[in-house]
């Protein structure tokens, strides 16, 4: 199995450099576990030596985290490792979720509830007005129509407020809405 020189002689007790664990014969003299925690560390300890040409300092994909300080090996745009980026997110998730920093937040209208005027008699009205096609995309026959209030007030459930779009217009729409707002009023007037 291996050749017989002084160093692997039989009858030799090997032990990792690392933890103490008997092992057998190895390149590294070090069991598994102790073989990759000293390889990972060899790497660093690598990269922010200046002695060492390839891990140099300047290779351009090793840099510092900005929050905890640890060596990230990727891109460089990249500010922090993927834990301390993962826990500014989730921090930024909880805050978004909370009054007027969420975007979704516009006048504090967004979490009133619909009137009981606004029914499906209501929106069969309205279908049958714009014969059952979004009036954004012109898509006939579409299966996921919804009402859309043009000036986004819920609460204004006259008919020259009301238009037909199907989910995916609706959707879009609640972006820049001052735009839609006047391009779903011309619409209307048409009509």
């Amino acid at each position: 199995m291996y050749r017989k020189t002084g160093k692997y002689k039989s009858g030799i007790k090997h032990y990792c450099k690392g933890c103490h664990k008997k092992i057998g014969v190895t390149k590294t003299n070090r069991c598994r576990s102790c073989a990759a925690k000293y390889g990972w560390k060899n790497r660093i300890n690598k990269s922010l030596n200046l002695k060492h040409g390839f891990y140099s300092i300047h290779n351009p994909n090793i840099h510092k985290c900005c929050d905890c300080g640890e060596p990230i090996w990727s891109n460089p745009k990249t500010k922090r490792c993927k834990s301390c980026e993962n826990k500014r997110r989730f921090k930024l998730r909880i805050m978004d979720n909370k009054g007027d920093k969420n975007g979704g937040f516009v006048h504090g209208k967004g979490g009133r509830k619909y009137p009981k005027e606004f029914d499906k008699k209501l929106k069969r009205k309205i279908f049958e007005r714009d014969n059952y096609t979004c009036q954004k995309c012109y898509i006939y026959p579409c299966n996921d129509l919804t009402v859309h209030h043009i000036d986004y007030n819920k609460q204004n459930n006259k008919e020259n407020n009301l238009i037909t779009l199907c989910r995916k217009c609706n959707l879009k729409v609640n972006a820049n809405r001052d735009y839609w707002y006047a391009y779903f009023t011309y619409i209307i007037e048409l009509l």
